[in-house]
């Protein structure tokens, strides 16, 4: 991935997705989530914004928030509503419990993948 992040100047969450996508359609990598999977997503979800808050002043976090709030409210809501509302849409036997729990999964996603994009 870094060796394509600097040929192509993306980013290198652009290349991880790739790689992930390639890998888990070519059955080289599970595509069915584990326990540990679970666990070892949630260590490094964790970690990343463990990371991302130690690197962080408090002056330059509220300036940021005066800056960009609009921006980072829209990156929050658009992804929980776009997750919950498509899966009411292709589950409804589910119920809304179903479509809350993709909508936040997929907010706490585009969040920290965000804080990723941005290097914090």
């Amino acid at each position: 991935a870094a060796v394509l992040t600097k040929l192509t100047r993306l980013s290198p969450l652009v290349w991880y997705l790739v790689f992930g996508c390639v890998l888990a359609n070519a059955e080289i990598i599970p595509s069915e989530g584990t326990q540990f999977l679970s666990v070892m997503g949630d260590v490094g979800i964790t970690l990343v914004f463990l990371a991302c808050g130690f690197e962080e002043s408090v002056e330059h976090f509220v300036d940021g928030i005066k800056k960009a709030w609009g921006i980072a409210l829209f990156g929050a809501i658009v992804p929980f509503f776009c997750a919950f509302g498509f899966s009411l849409a292709a589950y409804p036997d589910e119920g809304v419990k179903h479509a809350l729990m993709a909508g936040l999964s997929l907010t706490a996603t585009a969040v920290s993948l965000t804080m990723l994009a941005l290097k914090c």
